[in-house]
């Protein structure tokens, strides 16, 4: 099957009339690298769509930033609607900042949350350029945001977002903004090999999820009426696809102004191939010693720093 440059109708044939619009199937001749990509904004595969968002944010493209905005606009996958997004932020920089503070009352989490943070971490940039101490709060929980002060949640920007249900954002009692209404649940898979040092399992968050870049472990929201351990695996599965047989070995509980994440600990028999999605980079299984050389996410290095003092 072949799209129509035009309509993006489905063709069964890469040249000539279109099917649907009756407008040539193939690109114009001479057509540049970055219009490409813009006209792939539109494709119908999404997958192919958050491609082109994210090439045209490494080109570094003006000419696309029109584009970019109706795809976060109106584009029909949310992923590629942070993508768009993310890319915008590269392309336009201190320029981009009036736009981003609008974004970050609309009701779309995964763009309004990476609006609220770029311009978080854009006014904190500033006061440290200044000689002022930034006045964010730190928070090392997993799925956590960092708003600049307090009044950025108020009811009167509207962020956080109202929206019903549990894949939402949500404030804790100390201000900071967390994935999840009802908390989060992560899966950390171990293999104790019968010689050497035990292994864990990490995955390396995509550009999609906030901690972009750094490693941790798989999770998420805690739906309606769900266990942590059911949260856990339901979260893990849709990330890093398929799970093995695991026996659960014990739960931990980070808290954070009563915005709880439970850290499942678990062990398989072997090491299995983990694959990465849209929300991971990239997978692999670690010792100890081995997570000094990665950037850890923040809520996952806090874990490790806690168990070493306890001795596990």
């Amino acid at each position: 099957m072949f799209c129509c440059f035009h309509c993006y109708a489905a063709n069964d044939h890469s040249q000539g009339p279109c099917a649907a619009c009756g407008q040539p199937v193939e690109k114009p001749p001479g057509l540049s690298t970055t219009d490409s990509l813009i006209w792939a904004l539109g494709y119908p595969d999404p997958e192919l769509a958050i491609l082109a968002a994210r090439a045209l944010g490494r080109l570094s493209a003006p000419q696309s930033i029109a584009a970019l905005r109706a795809a976060v606009d109106t584009g029909s996958d949310i992923y590629l609607r942070a993508e768009a997004l993310l890319s915008l932020i590269a392309i336009e920089g201190p320029d981009a900042r009036p736009w981003l503070k609008e974004l970050g009352q609309v009701r779309l989490p995964s763009a309004g949350g990476i609006a609220e943070k770029t311009l978080a971490e854009s006014r904190s940039s500033e006061c440290r350029q200044q000689g002022h101490q930034s006045r964010r709060a730190s928070c090392e929980q997993p799925g956590a945001l960092q708003p600049a002060t307090r009044s950025a949640q108020s009811s009167a920007t509207g962020w956080p977002p109202p929206s019903a249900g549990p894949d939402r954002w949500t404030l804790c009692r100390q201000g900071h903004v967390h994935w999840g209404a009802n908390g989060g649940a992560g899966l950390l898979l171990r293999h104790v090999p019968e010689q050497g040092d035990p292994v864990y399992l990490l995955a390396e968050r995509s550009q999609h999820v906030d901690e972009a870049g750094s490693w941790g472990i798989p999770g998420g929201a805690i739906h309606d009426g769900e266990s942590p351990e059911a949260a856990a695996r339901r979260e893990t599965t849709e990330e890093i696809w398929p799970l093995p047989p695991y026996r659960v070995t014990g739960v931990d509980l980070q808290d954070c102004g009563g915005w709880r994440f439970h850290i499942v600990r678990a062990d398989v028999s072997r090491p299995f191939a983990a694959y990465a999605t849209s929300e991971t980079y990239a997978t692999g299984w670690f010792r100890r010693d081995q997570m000094n050389g990665i950037r850890l996410h923040p809520g996952f290095r806090k874990w490790i720093q806690e168990n070493a003092r306890r001795g596990r």
